[in-house]
């Protein structure tokens, strides 16, 4: 028989998983007690509900569905007597981790599926470059600053590891920074450069205009001709509303969806060419009534346009705010 005081000889470090939260749904625990941690979850099991799993290890993937299976089954908390969920002969427990397993690979796999098709925005870890293509983000760290994850295909819940990582790299970003080569140098000289010769320097950066069908040399450029055209300073805009990088993505693409549309981004009026929607512009101050919460949904934080150079550098073109 195993020795219940086994959890307490496990270190947390070991215990580890993608899940957000795990939730306690046993009725003596009211407003279903949540943990950040699967230590947490069963030590909580352990010292509340004197339930115990054995082989811990093996269910750690679908720890919550494992131990929910038990609840609906009839387990329930206890004073005194230790229970041990998997102690027992084999056979159904067995069979239940084994489809407990199939169909947490399932779902794994499925999702590694939609992840290497998914276009979303996400910030260097390192710097203030924005991607929407994971491949381009993965290289971009690895070419940039010596940092490899390894092949992006190959991460399942990318956006969870990631976080993982950046956790770890805030905790210990004096040590990392010496191991992983973040090229300071570069940055420092890029402020020194002027608007005209860091965009010289930048490749692929033929930009569509935000209100038109024009191309312009740079994202700077494109920028401009909305301040020029339209007397509309974006820039401006962001300071005021004190956008966050992710709330300047979603600007964008904002803008871009109507674009598209021929539609007003305020009045939601459409029209027939970009022409008449360029005049319908400047004819109102319809530009001007432009607010946060036309733009507040998270679904445009999906690029509009792909490789769109204004998600590239939407930090360096908008500023710090």
């Amino acid at each position: 028989m195993m020795n219940a005081a086994f959890y307490y000889d496990l270190a947390p470090s070991s215990m580890t998983s993608f899940s957000d939260k795990y939730i306690c749904t046993f009725e003596i625990c009211q407003n279903n007690t949540s943990f950040d941690s699967s230590w947490g979850f069963l030590k909580h099991l352990f010292d509340i509900h004197r339930i115990a799993v054995n082989n811990v290890e093996d269910v750690l993937p679908f720890l919550q569905e494992y131990i929910d299976y038990y609840k609906c089954k009839g387990i329930d908390s206890f004073e005194g007597e230790i229970t041990i969920l998997g102690a027992g002969p084999a056979g159904n427990d067995l069979i239940l981790r084994n489809e407990l397993h199939k169909e947490k690979l399932d779902k794994l796999l499925h999702r590694q599926e939609e992840e290497r098709i998914e276009t979303k925005a996400r910030q260097c870890l390192f710097c203030k470059k924005v991607f929407t293509n994971k491949r381009s983000y993965v290289r971009h760290m690895y070419i940039e600053h010596s940092f490899n994850i390894g092949a992006p295909d190959n991460i399942v819940l990318f956006d969870d590891f990631m976080s993982l990582l950046k956790k770890k790299l805030d905790e210990n970003y004096v040590e990392l920074k010496k191991e992983i080569n973040l090229n300071d140098e570069q940055e420092i000289l890029s402020e020194k450069e002027t608007w005209e010769d860091w965009w010289d320097n930048s490749k692929e950066a033929q930009t569509l205009s935000l209100f038109g069908q024009r191309y312009f040399d740079t994202p700077f450029d494109a920028i401009m001709e909305v301040k020029d055209e339209f007397k509309f300073d974006i820039k401006e805009f962001v300071i005021a509303k004190g956008l966050d990088v992710y709330e300047r993505i979603k600007l964008i693409n904002y803008i871009r969806r109507k674009t598209s549309e021929l539609s007003c981004i305020t009045c939601n009026t459409k029209f027939k060419n970009s022409d008449t929607l360029k005049d319908h512009y400047c004819n109102t101050n319809h530009i001007f009534l432009l607010e946060k919460d036309n733009f507040v949904s998270s679904e445009f934080l999906y690029p509009i346009l792909a490789d769109d150079p204004l998600l590239w550098y939407v930090d360096e073109l908008f500023g710090d705010c």
